[in-house]
C-alpha cells in the first residue's frame, strides 16, 4: 500500500512537473513569437528609417543645387549691375558731350550771325561807294 501511494504521489508530481515545462514551453513560444514580431517591426522600421534618409539626402542635395543656382543668379546680378553703372557712366559722358557740342553749335550760329551782319554792312558800304 504505501508502495502504491509513494507511486500515485510520484505520478502526480510529475504530472505537476510536466504541466509547468509545458507552460513554460508555452510562454517561451509566445515570448519567441513576440521577439520575431520586435524583430520584425524592428525591420520594417528600419526600412523606413533608409527610405526617409533617401529623403532626406535627396532634399539636401536639391538645397546644394538650389543653393549653386541662387550663387550663380547673384553673380550674374552683380556683373549686370556693374555693366549697368558702367553704361550710366557713359550715358552721362555722351550727355556731357552733347552738351559741349551744343554750346559750340550756338557759339559758331553766333559767329555766322555776326559774319552776315558784317557782310551785309560792307554790302551797304559798297553799295554807297558805287552810288557816290
Amino acid at each position: 500500500g504505501r508502495a502504491n501511494a509513494k507511486v500515485v504521489t510520484v505520478k502526480a508530481r510529475l504530472d505537476e512537473v510536466k504541466t509547468l515545462l509545458a507552460d513554460g514551453n508555452l510562454r517561451l513560444l509566445a515570448r519567441d513569437a513576440k521577439l520575431i514580431q520586435n524583430k520584425a517591426d524592428q525591420a520594417e522600421k528600419g526600412e523606413k528609417l533608409k527610405k526617409a534618409e533617401g529623403v532626406l539626402e535627396k532634399k539636401i542635395g536639391d538645397y546644394a543645387i538650389i543653393n549653386a543656382q541662387v550663387d550663380e543668379m547673384d553673380g550674374e546680378k552683380l556683373m549686370l549691375v556693374s555693366e549697368a553703372k558702367v553704361r550710366a557712366q557713359e550715358i552721362e559722358a555722351a550727355k556731357q558731350t552733347l552738351l559741349k557740342l551744343t554750346k559750340a553749335k550756338t557759339a559758331l550760329e553766333e559767329q555766322v550771325e555776326e559774319v552776315r551782319a558784317d557782310v551785309a554792312l560792307a554790302n551797304q558800304e559798297l553799295a554807297a561807294m558805287q552810288t557816290a
